[in-house]
């Protein structure tokens, strides 16, 4: 019974009880009136309580809600920095790597010309030792062995010098190599955290009390809601793990976490469709970038990248894919 019904009905039972008492009437009759009264007073009093209560229980539940859509969107923030400071960090120790990979085969070559010129030179000197050996004295002619002593020594040491520094080189390259590893390795290990973390988060949501105002807040607001950042995450780390060498260790751990984090956004009635490698068709909803390609035949068009993909929901589109269309 509504309180606007209930303080009618007084006002109805306390109308009855004046004309009773007007009319004459009994005392029994002006007793159960005053009853029916008490009682709708206490029916009141506890409507009252029951509605507070109901009040303060949406309140807390609204709260709860914010607090982990909100602690959820920090973690998402922190974990993708530390990735991105990582890769930054281990792209600048292989660049390091590379210029010294460069400077070595610079070094390298100039003293191959060097050794090149220094053996032409010798034997230049040796053949016009030969010619000139019965024209010159014993002194010109030792000095001329000296001259080639020291040439063969001066390649000599520049040989082993090349051999220490590609042994030096070799083992930065090494060391290089093994930070890249661990970076790897690293990198697929956060991964699988994060997709065990939504994971958990997902299952923790579908277990709030979620009105139909609410569900349909979801639907209408895709680019807002956590499936939506879970399926772009879930497609992010798809194309990292593609990426990845297959010997890096820890890969099929973070597939098994890929799978069952996207089939429990599937169980939510979320889809994420990948148009790459696709035939690209005019009547596909989509947002296309067209580039041109020479390696296609002349009309073909293929969906070599995608930005962002396809969101369906119960069936039903709820977000365009973002694609680069190569064109022949």
């Amino acid at each position: 019974m509504g309180i606007k019904g209930i303080i009618f009905t007084i006002l109805l039972c306390s109308g009855f009880t004046v004309m009773a008492a007007e009319s004459g009437s009994s005392e029994e009759v002006l007793v159960q009136q005053q009853s029916q009264l008490n009682h709708l007073k206490k029916q009141i009093r506890t409507s009252r309580v029951e509605i507070g209560r109901l009040s303060r229980e949406l309140k807390q539940q609204q709260k709860q809600y914010n607090q982990r859509m909100q602690l959820l969107n920090t973690t998402l923030q922190t974990q993708n920095k530390q990735q991105d400071t990582s890769i930054t960090v281990q792209n600048d120790r292989i660049s390091e790597v590379d210029k010294k990979i460069d400077d070595l085969l610079k070094l390298q070559q100039n003293v191959q010309q060097q050794t090149q010129s220094s053996m032409n030179l010798l034997a230049q000197r040796h053949q016009d030792f030969t010619q000139t050996v019965n024209k010159r004295s014993l002194m010109v002619a030792l000095l001329v062995l000296v001259v080639g002593l020291m040439t063969l020594f001066g390649f000599l040491w520049s040989r082993n010098r090349i051999r220490r520094q590609q042994a030096y080189f070799s083992d930065d390259l090494q060391h290089a190599l093994k930070r890249v590893n661990a970076a790897e390795k690293h990198m697929v290990s956060a991964d699988r955290l994060l997709a065990d973390s939504l994971t958990e988060l997902l299952n923790r949501l579908t277990m709030l009390p979620i009105t139909n105002s609410e569900t349909t807040k979801i639907v209408t607001s895709p680019e807002q809601t956590l499936p939506i950042k879970v399926a772009d995450e879930i497609f992010r780390m798809r194309k990292r793990l593609a990426a990845l060498p297959a010997e890096t260790k820890g890969l099929t751990p973070l597939r098994k976490s890929l799978e069952r984090l996207e089939a429990e956004l599937n169980e939510q009635g979320y889809e994420l469709i990948d148009y790459t490698g696709m035939v690209f068709d005019e009547g596909m909803s989509l947002n296309a970038r067209v580039i041109p390609a020479d390696d296609l035949e002349p009309g073909q068009r293929i969906i070599t990248k995608v930005i962002k993909p396809q969101i369906n929901y119960r069936g039903l589109l709820n977000r365009l894919a973002d694609v680069e269309v190569s064109v022949g």
